[in-house]
This record gives structure tokens, C-alpha cells and sequence, in this order.
């Protein structure tokens, strides 16, 4: 067996310089062919799907809230939520009646 692998060698090396350099531009344009596939840019919908992919990898690794701790987050948003909406009417009624005083003193 050893002896056939040397008898391969020696024929591959015996043969014409022409012969091997042919067989390695061939290999070289096999391998670029190769890489040029590699070169291209992925399509839309293969990034599309890769986007999906990592998100949902991420999502794996949230540790989400119990039930009553968004709960009481919840309503803690929603209080401070009403009570900046009552502020924000009170300056707007507020506004709106000194341009009322305003308009009717210069009629």
C-alpha cells in the first residue's frame, strides 16, 4: 500500500511542468468559485430571517416579572399617568381662561 502511495507521488511529480500548473489553476478556480459564493451578499429575506432568528434567541434569556410585580408596576404607571393628565388640564383650562380675559378686555 505505501508503495502505491509513493508510485502516485512520484508520477504527480514526474509529470510535466505544464501538466501540474494546469491542474493547479484548475484547483484555483475551483477554490474561487468556492469563495465567491462565500463573497455574495445575503438575500432581503435571508437577513429578514436571521433578524427573527436573534431576536427570539434573546427573548429565550429575559427573565420576565412575576404576574403581581407587573401588576403593581402597572399601576403605578398609571396612576402618575393620571395625575400629570390632571396637571396638564388644570395649566391648559388655566391658559385658556386668561386668553379669554385677555381677548374680551381688548374687544
Amino acid at each position: 500500500m505505501a508503495k502505491n502511495k509513493l508510485e502516485k507521488e512520484l508520477v504527480v511529480n514526474d509529470a510535466p511542468l505544464n501538466e501540474n500548473l494546469a491542474n493547479g489553476a484548475a484547483n484555483d478556480s475551483a477554490k474561487s468559485k468556492k469563495t465567491d459564493n462565500k463573497d455574495k451578499k445575503p438575500g432581503f429575506f435571508s437577513k429578514i430571517g436571521k433578524v427573527f432568528k436573534e431576536m427570539f434567541s434573546e427573548l429565550k434569556k429575559v427573565s420576565w416579572p412575576a404576574w403581581k410585580v407587573a401588576a403593581a408596576s402597572l399601576l403605578t404607571v398609571l396612576v402618575v399617568v393620571l395625575v400629570f393628565l390632571v396637571i396638564v388640564m388644570g395649566f391648559d383650562y388655566l391658559a385658556s381662561w386668561l386668553l379669554s380675559l385677555l381677548t374680551k378686555a381688548s374687544a
